[in-house]
């Protein structure tokens, strides 16, 4: 999967799926074509090591947020999420 670091200023045609990461204190945007995409790509940069998802908004909403009270549950959430098919 490749990562999509893009800059929020420009025209899409359609709605994109924002995820936030944070890195050595640096949170990171990157847009994504759906939640499923979003998921898989946050469980993926979990994985590596290069930083921890914060959270997955979809059309001005969160639909999954970090929670370090319940941080296995909050997993299972993103878990969730990623089972769907990541289409562009």
């Amino acid at each position: 999967m490749l990562k999509r670091d893009v800059s929020l200023q420009g025209n899409f045609t359609r709605r994109m799926v924002k995820l936030v990461t944070c890195h050595d204190g640096d949170l990171k945007h990157f847009l994504e074509p759906s939640v499923a995409c979003a998921a898989q790509h946050a469980i993926q940069i979990c994985d590596d090591e290069e930083g921890c998802a914060q959270l997955i908004e979809a059309n001005g909403e969160v639909v999954w947020k970090f929670d370090a009270r319940h941080p296995r549950r909050t997993l299972e959430l993103l878990d969730e999420l990623a089972l769907g098919e990541c289409v562009s």
